[in-house]
C-alpha cells in the first residue's frame, strides 16, 4: 500500500515569474505554491517602467498569463497594454479633437485582438476631417496587425513603432500632436457578422407560428364586422319605430313663471 502524504508535511516552494522573449525573459515577480502546475492561467499585472527602466512608460500597465513552468520557473504570454485612464486626462487639453475609435482585428496567427487607439491634433478641426483622420488610422492598423504575428503587434506597440508610423500618415491629413493605443488586449469573443458553427438557418416552428397568427387575424377581423352588422340592424329598427312628423311642444312651467311676473308687477301701481 502506497502512503498517503498530506499537505501538513508538504512544504510550498518559491517559483519565479518570467516575462516572454519581448522583454528578454526578465523576472515580473514569484509565487509560493506547493506545485508549479497549479499557478497556469493566472494573470499577472506589471507597470511598463519596471521592464523597460523607461521614466516614460510609467503610466503603462501590462497584463501577463501564467502558460507553463520550465526549469522551475513560470513562463508567462502578454495579454493586455493599457494606459492609466489617469493620463490620459493629462494628456487631453483645450482647443483641439479627441479622436477615439474601438476595433477588433485578426492577426496572421488568427489571434482576435480588441484594439482602442487615440488621435490628439494639433488645433480643433471639421467633422469631416475628423471622420477621415478616424477611417485613415482603421485602415492603417489592421494592415499593419493582419500582415504580422501576436508576439510582433505587442512588441511593435510597447516599443513605440506603430505609433510613430501612424503618426507620420495623419500628419499628412491634418497635424497631430500626439497618437497612442489606448488599450490593446487578446479578446476571445466572435466578430460580429462572422458566421457561426452549427447554426441552423431556419427553424421549423417558425411556419406553424405565422400560420397561428393569420387565423388570429382572420377570427378578430369576423368578429367586427358582426359587431358592426348588429349595430347597422338597430340603427334601422329605432328609424322605423319613431314618428316622422313631430312637433317640439315646449314646456307649460315656463309660460306659468312669465306670467307671474306680470300679474307682480301690474299688482304693485294699484297698491299704491
Amino acid at each position: 500500500m502506497a502512503k498517503v502524504i498530506s499537505k501538513s508535511k508538504v512544504k510550498k516552494k518559491w517559483f519565479p515569474i518570467v516575462s516572454p522573449k519581448i522583454f528578454n525573459e526578465k523576472v515580473i515577480g514569484e509565487t509560493h505554491l506547493y506545485e508549479s502546475g497549479s499557478a497556469i492561467g493566472r494573470f499577472v499585472q506589471v507597470n511598463l517602467m519596471n521592464l523597460t527602466n523607461d521614466m516614460k512608460n510609467q503610466s503603462i500597465n501590462v497584463k501577463f498569463q501564467i502558460v507553463g513552468s520550465q526549469e522551475g520557473r513560470l513562463t508567462t504570454k502578454i495579454t493586455a497594454y493599457n494606459i492609466i485612464p489617469a493620463s490620459v486626462k493629462r494628456i487631453v487639453r483645450r482647443k483641439q479633437n479627441r479622436i477615439d475609435d474601438s476595433f477588433t482585428v485578426k492577426t496572421a496567427d488568427g489571434v482576435l485582438l480588441r484594439i482602442k487607439p487615440m488621435i490628439l491634433t494639433r488645433g480643433k478641426t471639421s467633422i469631416p476631417v475628423v471622420k477621415d483622420i478616424r477611417k485613415k488610422v482603421k485602415e492603417e492598423l489592421t494592415k499593419m496587425i493582419s500582415t504580422s504575428n501576436y508576439d510582433n503587434v505587442f512588441s511593435n506597440i510597447v516599443y513605440k513603432k506603430t505609433q510613430k508610423a501612424i503618426r507620420d500618415k495623419i500628419s499628412k491629413i491634418h497635424p497631430v500632436r500626439a497618437s497612442e493605443i489606448r488599450v490593446i488586449q487578446k479578446e476571445d469573443k466572435m466578430i460580429v457578422g462572422e458566421p457561426t458553427e452549427n447554426v441552423e438557418v431556419v427553424p421549423v416552428e417558425t411556419e406553424s407560428k405565422v400560420e397561428v397568427v393569420e387565423e388570429k387575424k382572420s377570427t378578430e377581423e369576423s368578429k367586427e364586422t358582426e359587431k358592426v352588422e348588429e349595430k347597422t340592424k338597430k340603427m334601422q329598427e329605432t328609424d322605423v319605430s319613431a314618428p316622422k312628423n313631430d312637433k317640439v311642444i315646449s314646456p307649460e312651467p315656463v309660460k306659468e313663471k312669465k306670467s307671474s311676473k306680470k300679474e307682480k308687477t301690474e299688482k304693485t301701481p294699484k297698491e299704491e
